[in-house]
């Protein structure tokens, strides 16, 4: 079982991190779009890729050593985890994929990136609201849906409570 999670991980990382930023900056030089680059947009870049990697590390670590599971599919969390980032976000690991979409467009410089972070964010929806919040609702019970009613799906930092 160790394996096959690895491996759907590496297949993972490989699709959204490697080959989906690549077809992207495929189209925008197939479409003679602009590209840029700079320290100002590298610099944003850099912040926010190093931002998304760490929310993603740290939900992952809570997921580990408080939910006892990974976030990968085929060994999810077993207690459900609503500390740290959990609290103003039920999807904080989806919020870091985000910020390193926006990092790598800032870094690359195609306009066409500008579609990848945007891809990241309706592929969450659809799969958060098809798939995954069924499944923690059957997993969890009462305690999802209470959860659910204190916590957004996405952070809202304009909200004050």
């Amino acid at each position: 079982m160790r394996i096959y999670s690895f491996l759907r991980g590496v297949g993972f990382v490989a699709l959204y991190f490697y080959a989906l930023p690549g077809a992207f900056v495929w189209l925008n030089e197939s479409l003679g779009w602009s590209r840029w680059n700079g320290i100002v947009p590298d610099s944003i870049g850099a912040v926010l890729l190093v931002a998304g990697i760490g929310i993603c590390a740290y939900c992952s670590w809570l997921f580990r050593m408080l939910g006892r599971g990974t976030p990968i599919p085929s060994e999810p969390p077993t207690r459900l985890v609503e500390i740290g980032l959990f609290r103003v976000s039920r999807n904080p690991i989806y919020v870091g994929y985000i910020a390193i979409g926006l990092g790598v467009f800032f870094v690359q410089g195609h306009v066409a990136l500008l579609f990848y972070p945007l891809s990241i964010f309706v592929l969450a929806e659809l799969y958060l609201v098809n798939i995954e919040e069924p499944q923690l609702a059957a997993r969890f019970g009462d305690d999802y849906e209470q959860y659910c009613r204190r916590v957004p799906r996405w952070p809202r930092p304009w909200s004050t409570g």
